[in-house]
């Protein structure tokens, strides 16, 4: 078995049961109508945005509407502290107090949005992006299939177009761990950062959490608290690849 690791933020998510509990610039932050209090903010469970433009490294890029999930507790409006975070972990061993911003959210959903516009599948570009599998467009990777389909009216299905990864999820047999830092975090006071420990083929074992933790320690070097959690089944966004999310508390930046 391989673990890599890498300072260098990829797109990560969240993933089994609590008995293994153990932490792009865009558009502006929309204002909400003067009316609505804190109170109000913290309990709305949908939130609509309007079409907004940000910028990529090429083009000016017009987003469509973006309707943020519901949220039972809704979104942060204040950072999470080291405080509340073990005691969501630990104690309360409630994962869906957990939750990004509104912006921040809004910033995930945009890049989820436009990623399934240019790949297969959010695993495909997970296999590519943090395991460094081979990218290929569909056409590609599936030339060799009897039942590719090539009947759009440019010849050719959109899938196909997409990019993916080369194996496929379906077709990978050697286990691989990487571990890397989560580019949506939930939001969270400065000093505490998100990483994600992602493998293939098997579900990740206590052991394997715990060196984790060790090498995230030695190479910080200011490590001076970590939680770590596996999210339960309804809270997997992603169930076919098994990753533990970890919580970085360092003594640099400290209040």
């Amino acid at each position: 078995m391989v673990l890599l690791v890498s300072s260098v933020p990829t797109f990560a998510s969240s993933s089994r049961p609590f008995s293994r509990l153990i932490s792009f610039k865009s558009a502006r932050r929309p204002r909400l109508p003067a009316f609505m209090t804190r109170q109000h903010r913290d309990v709305m469970p949908s939130i609509q945005l309007q079409a907004a433009t940000f910028t990529t490294n090429h083009s000016s890029v017009q987003s469509n509407e973006i309707i943020l999930p519901e949220r039972v507790y809704g979104y942060r409006t204040t950072p999470l502290t080291w405080s509340e975070l073990k005691s969501i972990v630990l104690e309360e061993q409630n994962l869906a107090k957990l939750s990004r911003s509104v912006e921040q959210e809004r910033d995930y959903q945009i890049y989820l949005r436009d990623l399934k516009k240019e790949w297969r599948s959010v695993y495909n570009h997970i296999l590519v992006s943090k395991f460094g599998f081979e990218q290929q467009r569909g056409i590609e990777a599936r030339a060799g299939e009897s039942n590719a389909t090539l009947q759009t009216d440019d010849g050719a299905d959109p899938e196909n177009s997409k990019w993916q990864a080369y194996p496929p999820l379906s077709q990978v047999k050697t286990i691989l761990k990487v571990l890397k830092r989560n580019d949506f975090p939930y939001f969270t006071d400065e000093g505490i950062e998100h990483w994600v420990l992602w493998k293939l083929v098997e579900n990740i074992t206590d052991d394997e959490i715990e060196e984790a933790k060790q090498q995230l320690c030695q190479m910080l070097g200011d490590v001076v608290d970590l939680l770590h959690w596996v999210n339960p089944p309804h809270l997997k966004s992603l169930p076919e690849i098994d990753h533990a999310h970890i919580l970085c508390l360092r003594q640099k930046q400290r209040k």
